[in-house]
């Protein structure tokens, strides 16, 4: 496995490379000054952290983590073949789609990144992960702020509501789905009871701030996957503090919340006018031609970040005659994206490893002898942005903290189990050495 001073140095890698690939943005240096920047920076790390896991990458394969290695080589070597046999270009799959570069390059670097992150996952490196996302956090607050009241530093032309704040995404409905996710992380971590009651007060200041951004982007994504993140804290709190009937209780009453908002989503059930608008109606044809997409090229797609070029071909034909004429290079829908852009089989690795994370929460939740807060905080940062991904696309900045808190939740649950054991094999084998000791004659 890895050395400790190499892993010391994965884990700071892991770090900055969510707060670089979130933060950076070159607006006189590039005309696409979001995603082309990011993309330079996750594909340098990435490269980075494989020369760090490339010495124990044969032993991966014969540990704990063999599963982990296993699905991440496998979705890394489907891309590949996506790209040299859907007869797409290759050099369009390999970079991606302009504004979106969600090509072959952001997909294996994302899967290098979050093995990377499963290396180093202890508890902490939790505190660590923690305390960076609230930063980055804090920094996108202010930020917001300055652009909400047309102090932009930058110039950029915001081609949405005039001065919703973007951030370092580009998009308001991408601002608000992190802010979204910072506001589970702030309120959780408010639940530490080992804080001071000025800090606890401090990160519900910090959650406050976040959900004021959210409304001032005008989208409704980030209170959609608030309130997503904090239903899982809560439910995970139930049944690690051994309420287990309420825990049962408050996740039957988030399936049917989760169920209402899905039908309120496609304009139907009691939130339908709560939820739905036209850019939703919008969605419902991105879905049903990313869906047909993937029923009609069922094996390798039609290449990486290929939704765009497809999509006036199979688009539903009652598209126009609803009044709408805007074009999509995204099925907005993260696993329609990936499903039509690499077919089946990639969207089958891609989902193994979305069950694997959860087998893994239940798992720690399980054998967890009390409230793991830090944990928790990120489980529900990982649900708030599964909730965003089922109505919106994967931007780089976004997906990068998804792969690795996917790596980071996989990755405990293995070092955790691995210290159980560890604690207590020197139990069985003090028991076994008095077992043989009273077993032995002594010599005259």
């Amino acid at each position: 496995m890895l050395e400790l001073r190499s892993k010391q140095i994965l884990g700071t890698l892991t770090l900055v490379a969510v707060t670089a690939v979130t933060l950076v943005v070159a607006p006189y240096a590039l005309m696409e000054p979001m995603a082309l920047p990011k993309l330079t920076v996750l594909a340098f790390l990435a490269i980075v952290a494989l020369s760090l896991i490339a010495p124990a990458l044969k032993s991966l394969f014969h540990s704990n983590y063999k599963i982990l290695a296993i699905l991440s080589a496998l979705f890394i070597f489907q891309v590949v073949l996506v790209m040299l046999f859907s007869g797409a270009n290759i050099t369009a799959q390999f970079l991606g789609t302009y504004q979106r570069q969600t090509g072959g390059l952001t997909y294996i670097s994302l899967a290098l990144l979050m093995l990377s992150a499963s290396l180093v996952s202890d508890s902490d490196f939790l505190k660590r992960f923690t305390r960076i996302t609230l930063v980055v956090g804090v920094i996108l607050i202010v930020y917001g702020n300055l652009q909400y009241l047309g102090l932009e530093p930058f110039p950029y032309v915001n081609a949405y509501t005039v001065n919703a704040p973007i951030g370092t995404f580009g998009n308001p409905n991408f601002q608000s789905a992190f802010m979204g996710m910072i506001g589970v992380v702030s309120f959780t971590m408010a639940l530490n009871q080992a804080f001071k009651s000025s800090i606890k007060i401090g990160l519900a200041l910090v959650g406050v701030a976040s959900l004021i951004v959210v409304y001032e982007t005008l989208s409704k994504q980030g209170f959609l996957n608030f309130t997503a993140g904090l239903s899982a804290v809560v439910i995970l709190w139930l049944f690690m503090t051994k309420r287990k009937t309420l825990g049962l209780a408050a996740s039957g009453i988030g399936a049917v919340g989760a169920i209402f908002t899905f039908l309120g989503l496609i304009n139907t059930g009691p939130l339908a006018n709560i939820l739905y608008k036209g850019s939703l109606e919008a969605r419902g044809y991105y879905w049903r031609a990313g869906l047909k997409i993937l029923t009609e090229h069922p094996f390798f797609g039609v290449g990486m970040d290929g939704f765009g070029n497809w999509y006036a071909r199979v688009r539903p034909s009652d598209y126009a005659a609803k009044g709408f004429f805007s074009w999509s290079n995204s099925a907005h829908n993260v696993f329609l994206d990936i499903g039509s852009s690499g077919g089946f089989i990639l969207l089958a690795i891609y989902l193994t490893i979305f069950v694997l994370v959860i087998i893994s929460i239940i798992r720690i939740v399980k054998r967890s002898a009390g409230f793991d807060v830090y944990f928790v905080a990120l489980v529900g940062a990982w649900v708030a942005y599964q909730a965003q991904a089922f109505i919106s696309v994967n931007q780089i900045g976004l997906a990068i903290w998804a792969w690795v808190l996917s790596g980071l939740i996989i990755g405990y649950e293995i070092n955790t189990r691995m210290n159980d054991v560890a604690q207590s094999v020197p139990v069985k084998a003090k028991q076994q050495f008095k077992k043989v000791k009273n077993q032995t004659q002594p010599l005259s």
